[in-house]
């Protein structure tokens, strides 16, 4: 899915993302998928001169707790590692001095085991997992767009992810909240662990929200 300005797209791939982004950025032509903007130059596009990947992420880092931001200084994803625009990325560094600069990982499905993700991140030296930012990179490259990725830390690396707490997922990213009660039922021992994920979500929530209104303003501070 994809928010926007007129001159910035915000990708993001669940719906509890789309609705913060919202916040700042209108979705002038309803919810995009990321495969829509495949082709070089495609019409998706081609107005817009920058793209964000903008979300949530696995923590690959020890250091990482819930709630903390990462601003990618590349994305590594199976086709290769895609650079963040420098001048853009400082800026956001300097609006949120917190936030770690490190390269993210994109793959292609989730990673819910903690030694699994541990091991991945120290492979690719990255300090966060998502499933979106290697794509978005790859438009970016493709479309000779800017491009920044930012993302929130809702897990860390050393706890396993939930199955449930995957698998209740829609393929439009909405959370259905009557198959995560059914798989529950069927899936008991997963229940502290989902309730730590909506823990870590309230931490996360936040830090997104800071970071949607630092991304708004970052925009037209470097004159997109």
């Amino acid at each position: 899915m994809a928010a926007e300005s007129r001159q910035a797209i915000v990708c993001v791939g669940l719906a509890l993302e789309a609705k913060i982004a919202a916040r700042q950025f209108r979705r002038e032509r309803g919810a995009l998928n990321l495969t829509d903007f495949s082709g070089e130059g495609c019409a998706a596009v081609s107005d817009c001169r920058a793209i964000v990947s903008f979300g949530l992420a696995g923590g690959l880092s020890p250091e990482l707790r819930a709630g903390d931001i990462v601003i990618a200084s590349c994305v590594v994803g199976r086709n290769g590692s895609f650079a963040t625009d420098d001048v853009w990325s400082e800026r956001l560094l300097t609006a949120i001095p917190t936030a770690f600069y490190a390269p993210i990982l994109g793959v292609e499905s989730p990673l819910g085991v903690s030694a699994e993700r541990r091991e991945l991140g120290v492979r690719a030296g990255a300090l966060a997992v998502d499933m979106e930012s290697h794509i978005v990179g790859q438009v970016a490259s493709r479309n000779l767009m800017r491009f920044v990725a930012v993302r929130v830390v809702i897990d860390t690396v050393e706890r396993d992810i939930p199955q449930a707490a995957v698998a209740c997922l829609s393929n439009n990213g909405e959370t259905r909240m009557s198959r995560l009660g059914c798989l529950l039922l069927e899936r008991p021992t997963d229940t502290l662990d989902v309730l730590r994920l909506c823990a870590n979500w309230l931490l996360a929530r936040e830090a997104l929200v800071n970071c949607c209104e630092v991304l708004s303003a970052s925009v037209r501070q470097i004159g997109l």
